[in-house]
């Protein structure tokens, strides 16, 4: 590595505040005391250890870049726990309209997540975090049933939405990068203007022009090797792992990273159509991320 744990030590002591930490909860996992609320958000889990998932009974699944409601309700029958709805860009884009109608079709405890981007020049009209803060989160977002959002940049967290909102952050991986300092700096974004850990960081491999659904994986030992080293010095968040994910693969990811979640999009489509979900391929996926976690628990 190109910097020592002293550099990472003295850092992390800098730029994030010290949490009261409690292991009341799950084996090998720390859970954070008097950050959160009784909201959406509720007590926010942090990590002490590395490979989190390895106390959990089963890895979540999230299904990305929904466009149509029938495969929002297929997902959600073949077991998935949320549906990704991306109001950012690309070719997997929905408005408000499409999502609502996709949302309405939802069973009970299947949780949407609104992809949300931080507004700039290249993002002008995308719906985006500074809409929440401005009364979005009442008069677009929450009518739709929406509480949980996947973050792009470093958005603040004003303290009236903390108990309001659950927060998923992206942290690109770069193949080119430490991605133990990837992640740190992706952390410290999480504390711009209130202490708010996002309750996943969602890894996905960076590729230049796409925010996700490339079909890229990254190295995933990667992330054993990071979090051995930043829980020494901080607590972490539930990770997630994004990028190339598919049937094939999945069981391996999970065996080497233990992820709390994994977040799959072009791996279950139909070839050559990007948001069109193919029903096997989910259900094929999902039997996969089971059969490792019975693997992991035999």
């Amino acid at each position: 590595m190109a910097r020592g744990a002293g550099h990472y030590t003295r850092g992390l002591r800098m730029a994030l505040p010290v949490m009261v930490v409690s292991h009341t909860r799950t084996k090998g996992a720390a859970v954070s005391g008097e950050l959160g609320g009784g909201g959406a958000g509720g007590v926010l889990p942090c990590v002490a250890t590395q490979g989190y998932n390895s106390g959990m009974a089963r890895t979540r699944i999230k299904i990305c870049g929904i466009t149509r409601a029938e495969d929002a309700v297929m997902a959600a029958e073949l077991g998935a726990d949320a549906i990704g709805l991306n109001f950012v860009g690309g070719p997997r884009m929905i408005d408000v309209a499409a999502a609502r109608q996709i949302v309405r079709m939802l069973p009970p405890l299947v949780t949407p997540v609104a992809l949300l981007i931080e507004r700039d020049a290249e993002h002008q009209d995308a719906p985006s975090f500074q809409d929440i803060r401005e009364g979005g989160a009442i008069h677009g977002y929450t009518p739709l049933g929406i509480s949980t959002f996947q973050l792009y940049g470093k958005h603040a967290i004003a303290d009236d939405l903390r108990e309001r909102i659950t927060c998923w952050r992206v942290c690109h991986v770069a193949a080119d990068r430490d991605l133990t300092e990837q992640i740190w700096n992706a952390l410290q974004g999480a504390f711009g203007g209130a202490v708010f850990f996002p309750q996943v960081l969602l890894l996905d491999t960076a590729v230049k022009g796409q925010l996700g659904g490339s079909g890229v994986t990254f190295d995933w030992r990667r992330l054993v090797e990071s979090q051995g080293i930043l829980a020494q010095h901080m607590q972490l968040p539930r990770f997630g792992l994004a990028g190339g994910l598919n049937a094939a693969n999945v069981g391996e990811a999970i065996r080497i990273a233990r992820p709390y979640a994994v977040d799959v999009s072009s791996g279950v489509e139909v070839a050559g159509k990007p948001g069109i979900k193919d029903a096997a391929k989910m259900r094929d996926f999902i039997q996969a991320v089971r059969a490792a976690d019975d693997a992991l628990g035999s």
